[in-house]
């Protein structure tokens, strides 16, 4: 496929990447950070350029490299690795985020119900708690399986909610933990779709991979392979 052709095809990709997620960001996101941080982003601009970083610029850029990867049949398995680990991180941060809010409750809740209060309630923050675990989930499942990806995705969030206790700064909650154990199989059952189509990984080589549709496959199909 010619250069410019897969430069094209990039750039259109990351202007759509970042047009859906400023979209959600400040349609959706934002709210919910004003939520957990009572405020905090709003009256910070390093807080609000940070999440917006995270939140925004790592998704667009690594989807975007993702795409391009595709397209020209060579990603970079360093720089794969590092996008999905810095997103995971980023996330990490802004659940801590709400650690510099007025803790007005600490301790423990078992209450695993709280989740269909919340969304009973009209809260968004169940949901947004399963969709930004989502490409973590499909993240892990494609570096080594389901069970990386679940004991992972378990460890992250029980370490979030644990340094939240230790540090006085909120409650251990078993419904945060749930919420993101669905994202993290959401995501995982993404990747299972994905493969589902006819994509896999060929490695090229130690450092480099490529994702190739099979020519059998329900989308692959009078398509061919891509050259």
């Amino acid at each position: 496929m010619k250069r410019h052709t897969i430069m094209a095809v990039t750039v259109l990709s990351m202007g759509i990447c970042w047009y859906l997620f400023s979209s959600a960001y400040f349609r959706i996101f934002w709210q919910y950070l004003m939520l957990i941080t009572a405020g905090l982003v709003e009256d910070s601009i390093p807080a609000a350029m940070l999440t917006y970083v995270i939140m925004v610029c790592l998704p667009t850029a690594w989807c975007s490299y993702i795409v391009y990867g595709y397209m020209s049949q060579r990603i970079s398995t360093s720089l794969y690795v590092c996008g999905g680990t810095a997103y995971a991180i980023g996330l990490m941060v802004c659940m801590v985020l709400k650690s510099w809010s007025n803790v007005t409750a600490w301790g423990f809740n078992f209450d695993i119900t709280e989740i269909l209060d919340e969304l009973s309630n009209g809260s968004i923050t169940p949901v947004l708690n399963i969709v930004l675990l989502i490409p973590i989930g499909f993240f892990l499942a494609s570096l080594r399986g389901t069970i990386f990806a679940m004991e992972v995705g378990l460890c992250g969030t029980v370490l979030v909610e644990s340094t939240e206790f230790a540090l006085h700064l909120g409650v251990w909650d078993i419904s945060d933990i749930c919420t993101n154990i669905i994202g993290i199989l959401i995501g995982v059952a993404c990747l299972s779709g994905v493969k589902s189509l006819g994509f896999h990984r060929v490695d090229i080589d130690e450092r480099h991979f490529s994702i190739i549709q099979r020519d059998d496959s329900p989308c692959g199909k009078n398509s061919g392979r891509m050259h």
